[in-house]
């Protein structure tokens, strides 16, 4: 198979046995909380998800480091791009409506910097019309002790 483009929108790479597979049908499966206050959501396609549900802890645990080895060391191309995944982050899915396939194909549209602001609890963001981003600086309050 060749990850490098799949043939329609809503497709990504299971992130744990790695095939294609339609977002419509995969499920959010692993959580992984990280340290900028955001949370990785790998989703899982259909049959891996099952397989994840019905696990003991020990086996579920083996499949969310599987997830993690194949997203975070074997995720690129050897000219550096990134296989589709089918991750997304928190954020990302509250930006598109909680639709993992949008959240998945469109990501979030924020620079870096804002994307870091609203995590940060310094921007507020809200979409309106189909995908179009607004944004607001909240005013730092000075806390009193």
């Amino acid at each position: 198979m060749n990850y490098t483009h799949f043939s329609h929108y809503g497709h990504a790479m299971c992130t744990h046995c790695r095939t294609e597979f339609d977002l419509n049908y995969g499920m959010p499966t692993v959580l992984e909380r990280l340290a900028n206050n955001d949370t990785l959501i790998y989703m899982m396609c259909p049959e891996c998800h099952a397989a994840y549900q019905s696990a003991s802890k020990a086996s579920r645990q083996s499949m969310a480091n599987q997830c993690f080895i194949n997203f975070k060391l074997k995720g690129n191309h050897s000219d550096g791009s990134f296989y589709p995944w089918a991750i997304t982050t928190m954020l990302t899915m509250a930006l598109n409506d909680f639709d993992p396939v949008a959240a998945i194909e469109n990501g979030h549209g924020l620079a870096y910097e804002a994307y870091l602001a609203t995590l940060s609890g310094t921007h507020e963001y809200c979409v309106v019309l189909d995908g179009i981003f607004l944004g607001a600086a909240k005013p730092k309050t000075s806390g009193a002790a």
